[in-house]
């Protein structure tokens, strides 16, 4: 149907006016859906435009400062956090002495894997060679505890802290090496002078007293080397 120059005008009046109230309803959705966002429930802080204070249940209190202090107290225990709480007796697994090492034989594993059944000589083999080691150790160093937290006190080169037998003191573990000599600017890089003993554990020891004056023979920042010796 053909519209006239008037009926044009008067549809586009009408277009304009329903684009207008669907503009209209959407921002009136949008404001009450803002609204309802930002209005909390009863019992929450609210930010008057009017008055810049907080409302609080029981109460108002003032912006930074009144207004943690306000809502800390009105905690109840029941929002404490507790601490957790650890057992003071854990210890670690690779801290827990095993007592009956003596009376094993390394095949334990093979019941979780039952095909290490054909190696049963190598296993028993194996923790044997490691059971003699321990004893070794246990032997020379009284635990494996002690040889692990004495060994930064024991070894190297560094002063007697025995009042009776002020001097220096060395000590290596080299059990496969057949002579082992410490030398430096102290004595002309001589190896064959101060020579190290061998006990039966495979460490090599040294003590070189004091001069006469009670001066070190190696002073402080002197260079040394520890020439070692080895069967092949």
């Amino acid at each position: 149907m053909l519209l006239g120059a008037q009926g044009k005008h008067t549809a586009a009046i009408v277009l304009a006016l329903c684009a207008w109230l669907l503009v209209a309803a959407s921002a009136s959705e949008y404001n009450s859906l803002t609204h309802s966002l930002l209005q909390p429930s009863l019992g929450r802080a609210r930010l008057l435009t009017g008055n810049p204070t907080l409302r609080l249940r029981g109460g108002s209190a003032a912006p930074p400062g009144g207004a943690f202090a306000a809502a800390n107290a009105m905690r109840t225990p029941t929002t404490l956090i507790n601490k957790p709480t650890f057992k003071t007796d854990y210890m670690p697994w690779h801290m827990v002495p095993d007592k009956e090492w003596r009376t094993r034989d390394g095949c334990e594993v093979i019941q979780w894997d039952p095909m290490l059944e054909g190696y049963k000589g190598a296993l028993q083999y194996r923790y044997g060679r490691y059971k003699e080691l321990k004893q070794r150790i246990i032997d020379a160093e009284g635990s494996l505890e002690q040889f692990a937290e004495n060994g930064c006190k024991k070894y190297g080169v560094r002063r007697s802290l025995d009042p009776k037998k002020p001097g220096i003191v060395a000590c290596e573990w080299a059990p496969g090496a057949t002579y082992l000599a410490l030398h430096g600017d102290f004595n002309g890089w001589n190896r064959g002078q101060y020579k190290y003993q061998r006990d039966d554990y495979g460490c090599w020891h040294l003590f070189i007293p004091d001069n006469a004056d009670g001066t070190p023979v190696i002073p402080h920042n002197t260079r040394y080397k520890i020439a070692i010796t080895t069967c092949s």
